[in-house]
């Protein structure tokens, strides 16, 4: 058998070892281009999840609760359709001007009441009546 020279056995080992390397390294990004991290975590129930909480044309419920957030002491007319009753407070059996209201519940308690605006389970209240209006405040629970 012939000798083989030492640069032929040189090549080959260099040869061997830049394919191996080539080998791993394309194997490194052949597994990043299709993990689940670049293209997501398979969800097997994703057709089935359903987040609707509240139907499309559910009104808001406003009115008006003491400091507690419990008791309900006034509340506005029907919110219906965008077209809000805003100017109108039921409080005590008597309809009044939201500013009378105002004055009128302030004088009596000495205190403002906190408006709450309920879409189904979700609820938000404004506890600064006298610096947010309840139809700035509606606009801003229109989510």
């Amino acid at each position: 058998m012939a000798k083989v020279k030492h640069v032929y056995k040189y090549l080959i080992a260099a040869v061997s070892f830049l394919v191996a390397g080539g080998v791993s390294l394309g194997a490194v990004k052949l597994y990043s281009d299709n993990s689940s991290q670049t293209k997501g975590a398979l969800n097997p129930a994703e057709n089935e999840l359903v987040n609707v909480f509240l139907a499309k044309d559910s009104s808001p419920e406003l009115k008006f609760l003491l400091q507690d957030k419990k008791t309900s002491v006034a509340s506005f007319g029907k919110y219906q359709d965008g077209q809000d009753n805003l100017d109108r407070v039921t409080y005590n059996g008597r309809s009044y001007e939201y500013e009378d209201f105002f004055n009128v519940f302030y004088l009596q308690n000495g205190f403002l009441p906190v408006l709450e605006i309920s879409y189904g389970s979700f609820k938000f209240y404004n506890e600064y009546l006298e610096a947010v209006p309840p139809h700035e405040f509606l606009k801003f629970a229109q989510w």
